[in-house]
């Protein structure tokens, strides 16, 4: 006989009183015998519980703790147990109030603690009634008065917990029943529960290529502990209006009947991506732990500095100063041998200084990307690059615009720079001359690269002609 006949076996024999009763009541407050977690992005979990049941009475009422307080009742399927008539999830009912509600009438322990010597004593009282923050107690000689429920002078002891003021949430429900012991699954979303993606990125110093290392963020803020569970990480953002979760749920269902051959390796389901952590994982209640996902070395990577500045057709007499942002671009590589994407995510970019120290340098995010797509991240702005333009002409003909622009950029490091420039337009244009080789697109942009020498500058003028616009009737 197996560990799970066992279990159920010896279930059966502590359960066997209630088999007399009409409608028993059932309380299953052991440790499931397996559990899976399945995690979204968006503080969301799909949540697959299993555990030996005895079988059941017709109306029979079960109540099973350990269940995520956060369990969202709408989306919850029970399997194993019959067919259930009800179903609900009792809110944790244990608290001060309750506890002195559940007292009246009975006798309590009541400690005073002198505020003069800090002397306690201890007398044996009834609790007669409560209104607001005071109680009505009844002491030994028959002398009733009322106590501040609220003064630290005074507390109330209690010697034991009624059995119906459960400490967390219970799932509840009543079955017609079954014939024989069997093992009940409770599958089920969840929020609390999720997980995000953040990279790290180690950048030669040359600046020429990089180290990437994906790191998975779990976070468990749903109020009860999950112990040995099978853990996947669904990639992708899943709609979560109604009916969306019953559908996922289905597909999940589906997907978890196929094992898994390969670690962490992320399979497919609805335009969705699955990662199967290859071991059972613990995740305690306001716990975040990070698990290893992606690794890759040596990746080409290319360092640019890029700014782009918009052609207002109106007469501009200001100077305008910038610095260029620092973009890192670099290809996503293959995921454990797949082209699965990578998950949508924060990066954080480190890189040795001159001494060799590593330095954070700066940070970004990309969406979810596919393998071989090109990831692009902001890390900030050169200091020691600086661009200076001014409109130098603006001339207003008939139907057109007219303008100049003087571009200068400037670089004060100890190494040549080159340096990425665009010019975005809104309407219509033309570019007439320019100093410099310049590209043009139909997207409204004119760019241009400039090379710069160390403790060096240049300069590049332009002059394009914008359409009017027409005016509307």
């Amino acid at each position: 006989m197996n560990a799970t006949l066992s279990r159920l076996a010896l279930l059966s024999l502590l359960c066997a009183p209630f088999a007399t009763l009409a409608h028993a009541q059932l309380s299953l407050n052991s440790e499931p015998e397996s559990i899976t977690l399945t995690l979204y992005h968006q503080d969301l979990a799909h949540i697959q519980d299993q555990r030996a049941i005895p079988a059941l009475d017709a109306n029979q009422s079960v109540y099973i703790e350990g269940v995520s307080p956060q369990l969202l009742t709408e989306t919850l399927r029970i399997q194993g147990a019959g067919q259930v008539l009800e179903q609900s999830l009792i809110p944790a009912q244990l608290n001060y109030d309750r506890l002195l509600e559940t007292h009246v009438g009975k006798p309590l322990t009541l400690a005073y603690r002198n505020p003069v010597n800090g002397e306690e004593t201890l007398s044996r009282v009834t609790l007669l009634s409560l209104e607001g923050v005071r109680a009505l107690i009844r002491q030994e000689n028959g002398r009733v008065e009322p106590i501040d429920l609220y003064d630290n002078a005074w507390r109330f002891l209690f010697e034991e917990v009624p059995a119906q003021l459960n400490a967390q949430p219970v799932l509840g429900f009543r079955t017609q029943g079954t014939e024989t012991p069997g093992l009940l699954t409770l599958s089920y979303l969840s929020h609390g529960l999720g997980w995000s993606m953040d990279y790290r990125i180690n950048l030669a110093q040359n600046g020429r290529s990089l180290s990437l290392e994906g790191l998975a963020s779990l976070h468990n803020l749903s109020g009860t502990d999950f112990n040995n569970a099978s853990l996947r990480l669904m990639a992708g953002d899943v709609k979560q209006g109604d009916p969306e979760p019953h559908r996922i749920m289905r597909a999940m269902a589906m997907a978890d009947s196929y094992e898994s051959a390969a670690p962490v390796q992320p399979s497919s389901l609805q335009g969705y991506y699955i990662y199967r952590w290859p071991t059972e994982i613990t995740l305690k209640n306001q716990e975040h732990k990070l698990i290893p996902l992606i690794s890759a070395q040596d990746l080409p990577a290319v360092l640019s500095y890029q700014h782009s500045f918009p052609i207002i057709p109106i007469l501009d007499n200001q100077r305008y100063d910038a610095q260029p942002n620092i973009q890192l671009r670099f290809n996503l590589p293959n995921i454990m041998d797949s082209s699965s994407p990578a998950p949508a995510g924060n990066i954080r970019v480190f890189r040795p200084d001159t001494e060799g120290e590593m330095q954070f340098i700066g940070a970004g995010s990309i969406g979810n990307l596919g393998s071989g797509e090109e990831a692009s991240v902001t890390l900030g702005q050169a200091m020691d690059l600086s661009i200076q333009r001014r409109q130098v002409m603006f001339t207003d003909n008939e139907d057109n615009l007219l303008i100049q622009y003087e571009v200068t950029a400037s670089n004060s490091a100890r190494e040549s720079r080159q340096v990425d420039l665009s010019a975005q337009f809104q309407q219509a244009w033309t570019l007439t001359e320019s100093t410099h080789v310049m590209q043009e697109d139909n997207a409204g942009k004119l760019s241009w690269t400039m090379n710069l020498p160390a403790m060096g500058a240049e300069t590049i003028r332009f002059t394009v002609e914008l359409k009017k616009r027409l005016p509307r009737n």
